[in-house]
């Protein structure tokens, strides 16, 4: 649809042309005969052309072309082929780098990289970077790297402790750091920062140095991707032959590595202590009497060491507590047969006589006068039973 122009046959016998010099009208008429072409031509006509801009083909009637990339079923009136030109990104209008004045990419490329090389160049030349003029700082830096990485000495590492965190900061595969604190249970260990599982052996490195006296000493270590290898400790300790039945009863045998248990009991033996050894003598011409001397004894079962009678007297030991016993005794014989006796509470001890004493139970060892001026030597052995 063409668009429709305003003729000259659309204004004849319109507006005040050709009107006397004095219509004669009424103000109402003369006033409409003034806005006549404009009421009932130009209104219109612009209504018109607006309809017609807004048609399906108004674009086109005009020589505009339909832009490539407009949606299917859009409108092709005005407004929307011109709204999609704008919006275009893909230079309808085919404008090249040079019409503009800009670089192609090709030339953007080249000149960024030249200038890359430029400033290297440059840099690289400088004083500061190469003092001899002939090593830079980047050559240093990469030399640096490629040793660390290629090195297997030991290398110095520098130990600090925060909290419960031990950190090494240093650098290469092997270390050795002298500690600024000591290592207790549940400390957690990093390299430079960053967390890692650190080991003694197989055993948890805290746990195993836990205890010691390791501020200002040395240690060697091993770093490989998470893991913080301690050298030395002797290997995994191990205990065998220990039981309660070989430990004293109320005692409890503990054996460590560091922090961590290896083995602990507590013992269940009871032994059986010697409560007293006694040597006995009897001589009737020194002084006619008994001596004998508790050679060991238990302050707590027995009453006094030494027990000493002139005149043919016996002498007496005082038991001072209850207590089931083992008894040994052994006595010389004189010319006579006479064999020395040794009696508790009236009962002869021999060789394993087992009784029951109490506080006040007396040990007694009679004269037993030897004759033919021959004395007569003799023993006895007490064990605590169970």
């Amino acid at each position: 649809m063409a668009f429709t122009k305003i003729t000259d046959a659309d204004l004849q016998g319109k507006g005040v042309v050709g009107q006397a010099p004095v219509p004669g009208l009424p103000v109402k008429e003369m006033q409409e005969s003034v806005e006549q072409i404009v009421r009932e031509v130009a209104i219109p006509g612009i209504n018109r052309l607006a309809d017609e801009l807004s048609a399906q083909t108004a674009a086109k009637n005009i020589g505009m072309q339909v832009p490539d990339g407009m949606p299917g079923g859009a409108s092709a009136n005005v407004s929307s082929v011109v709204g999609t030109h704008v919006l275009s990104t893909g230079n309808p209008h085919k404008v090249t780098a040079e019409q503009v004045g800009a670089y192609t990419k090709e030339q953007t490329d080249q000149a960024i990289n030249q200038k890359v090389q430029d400033i290297g160049a440059g840099d690289m030349s400088k004083s500061e970077y190469a003092r001899t003029g002939t090593y830079g700082a980047v050559d240093r830096a990469l030399s640096a790297d490629r040793a660390v990485q290629s090195d297997d000495g030991v290398k110095v590492y520098t130990h600090t402790k925060s909290g419960t965190v031990h950190n090494f900061a240093g650098s290469g595969a092997n270390g050795r750091a002298k500690l600024t604190a000591d290592v207790q249970a549940g400390d957690t260990f990093t390299v430079n920062g960053v967390p890692v599982a650190a080991y003694v052996g197989a055993d948890s490195a805290a746990d195993a140095m836990a205890g010691g006296a390791w501020n200002g000493r040395w240690v060697s270590f091993t770093v490989e991707g998470g893991t913080l290898n301690f050298k030395g400790g002797g290997g995994k300790v191990t205990v065998t032959g220990l039981a309660a039945g070989a430990v004293k009863k109320g005692t409890t045998v503990t054996v460590k590595q560091g922090a961590k248990t290896v083995a602990s009991v507590v013992g269940t033996y009871k032994g059986v202590p010697c409560l007293c050894y006694c040597c006995v003598y009897c001589h009737p011409d020194d002084w006619n009497g008994t001596r004998a001397t508790l050679t060991s004894f238990d302050p707590s079962f027995i009453d006094t060491k030494n027990a000493y009678s002139t005149n043919g007297g016996s002498v007496t030991f005082t038991i001072k507590r209850s207590a089931k016993i083992r008894c040994y005794s052994s006595g010389a014989e004189n010319y006579n047969h006479n064999r020395m006796t040794i009696k508790i509470d009236g009962t002869t001890l021999g060789d394993g006589t087992m009784l029951t004493v109490n506080n006040g139970s007396k040990i007694t060892i009679p004269y037993n006068a030897p004759g033919s001026n021959r004395g007569r030597a003799g023993a006895f052995c007490i064990f605590e039973s169970d």
